[in-house]
C-alpha cells in the first residue's frame, strides 16, 4: 500500500488504471498506478468501473469517485457528454442509469442522492459526513 506522501491526488495528474492492477507497485507503464495510489490497507480498492463509484457503504463512505469516458461521448452507448471544467469550478454529469426505469434507482445515482443530503445540510455535524465526491475523466496516452 502507498504511504501517504504519496497518496495524494492532484488535479490533472494521469494515472494508469486497471482494478487488477497490484496494490505493490507504484508505476504500471510508466505511470503512476491508481490501485497503489488510492489503496488503504483493510479496505477495498477504489474501482473505476462504473460512472459512479462509491467507497464503501454511505454511512462508512470515505469518497465517491465519478469517472467519465469521453472516449465513449456521442456513442450510441453514451449519446451525452459530461463536462468537467475545473477552472471554472463546474461540473455537468448525467449518471450512470443507461435504463429507460427510474434514474434515482440506479446504485451509484442512488448514491449521490443519499449524500446531497449531507452536503446540502446547513447543520456543519452533518456537512462533515459528507464524503467527497472526486472526478475522473479517462485520457488517451501514447496508444493507450
Amino acid at each position: 500500500m502507498s504511504d501517504e506522501a504519496n497518496s495524494r491526488l492532484r488535479i490533472g495528474e494521469v494515472f494508469r488504471y486497471n482494478k487488477s492492477f497490484p496494490t505493490d507497485e507504484s508505476i504500471v507503464d510508466g505511470l503512476p498506478n491508481f490501485i497503489y495510489v488510492t489503496g488503504t490497507e483493510g479496505r477495498p480498492n477504489a474501482q473505476l468501473e462504473s460512472g459512479i463509484n462509491p467507497i464503501g457503504s454511505i454511512g462508512e463512505c470515505p469518497a465517491i469517485l465519478i469517472s467519465s469516458s469521453s472516449h465513449k461521448h456521442g456513442s450510441k452507448e453514451s449519446p451525452w457528454q459530461d463536462e468537467f471544467d475545473v477552472d471554472q469550478g463546474f461540473v455537468r454529469y448525467f449518471g450512470d442509469n443507461k435504463s429507460p426505469l427510474d434514474p434515482s434507482k440506479s446504485s451509484g445515482n442512488k448514491s449521490l442522492l443519499e449524500q446531497f443530503a449531507f452536503h446540502k445540510s446547513g447543520l456543519r455535524e452533518e456537512r462533515l459526513k459528507a464524503a467527497p465526491i472526486l472526478l475522473f475523466s479517462s485520457v488517451k496516452v501514447g496508444t493507450r
